[in-house]
């Protein structure tokens, strides 16, 4: 039973679930998986908004390097704002997962827009581009950052 609104609630069997709780955030669905973790939509409970909860993958926790990248990763994307760049919002660990809070983008990938459509009109193909490279520079300019895994 909810503590706060009395209302009976189920308790999730996975560690990541809908519905579960890391620090602020509330786990509402599966995004997707990379190589160095497990991407949710989650909702940051203080302040009511959607965010992409970014869950590193408990086979990297263990070792204190890939901790270490995956800390430095979201330190580093935190200190750059740019319209083109995804914003890194909180960092934190709860339980033994450790997570990266960053801006929750609505939308279809650029992947999964040419999927859908096929190839790009020359002039929206170069907007893309142009927004991708001018989030790139920005990553350079402030932080000489080189990204190596453009979405």
């Amino acid at each position: 039973m909810c503590a706060e609104c009395l209302r009976m609630v189920a308790a999730p069997v996975e560690r990541c679930a809908p519905g579960v709780v890391l620090g602020d955030f509330v786990i509402k669905a599966l995004v997707g998986t990379g190589g160095m973790g497990t991407v949710y939509l989650a909702e940051q409970i203080s302040l009511q908004r959607p965010v992409a909860l970014k869950v590193l993958h408990a086979e990297l926790a263990e070792s204190p390097t890939q901790l270490q990248r995956f800390l430095d990763e979201a330190r580093m994307a935190a200190s750059i704002h740019d319209p083109n760049l995804i914003g890194v919002y909180a960092v934190g660990s709860e339980d033994g997962l450790h997570f990266i809070a960053m801006e929750f983008v609505k939308g279809v990938s650029l992947h999964g827009l040419i999927e859908r459509q096929g190839k790009l009109p020359l002039g929206q193909a170069v907007d893309i581009a142009v927004r991708v490279a001018s989030g790139l520079q920005a990553a350079w300019d402030r932080r000489g950052i080189v990204h190596c895994d453009i979405k």
